[in-house]
């Protein structure tokens, strides 16, 4: 190749790049870094969006099935009511009445209030927080291997039912 073939190639290239033509341009590290520093802003900003999508879709989810919880404990203590229990029907009506307070509290915060007040709780209360996580992680447990064992008894027991149901014939 010809000295001048390479100052073309390097001309259109320092073109191509708007950079002058100098071995001690300090620019360009510095264009990389900011072009990383915003990559890695768009990636954060896009993971927060999609964990506060998700969260906002979770609180949705929960106040529903709080609220079916509720009802479902006041349809109780209306039945205690009319067994003549009046006695045991407070417990329900004050389970259905907290159950709303905590619909309501989700309702009047967002998001992020819910995290800082979460954090807040657990800064306060390591312990508690460890034994609420290792109480969900056993109920967790609990419920997958009574899952399972609700499974193999119909097995054992030759209920095929869901077996047969499931089939397709053509």
């Amino acid at each position: 190749m010809e000295t001048s073939d390479y100052r073309q190639t390097t001309d259109v290239d320092n073109q191509i790049n708007n950079e002058p033509d100098n071995a001690e341009n300090k620019e360009r590290p510095e264009k990389f870094d900011d072009i990383i520093s915003k990559t890695r802003k768009q990636i954060s900003d896009t993971a927060t969006n999609m964990a506060r999508t998700k969260l906002e879709g979770f609180k949705t989810k929960s106040q529903e099935n709080m609220g079916c919880t509720a009802n479902a404990f006041r349809k109780t203590a209306n039945q205690l009511r009319e067994e003549n229990n009046e006695s045991i029907a407070q417990y329900p009506d004050w389970a259905a009445e907290k159950i709303d307070e905590a619909v309501t509290y989700l309702q009047n915060r967002s998001v992020e209030d819910l995290l800082s007040d979460f954090r807040r709780v657990t800064r306060r209360n390591p312990g508690l927080a460890l034994g609420s996580a290792l109480m969900a992680g056993f109920l967790t447990a609990r419920f997958v291997s009574s899952s399972k064992a609700d499974k193999s008894r119909n097995v054992r027991s030759g209920d095929f039912n869901h077996v047969i149901n499931t089939r397709t014939y053509e």
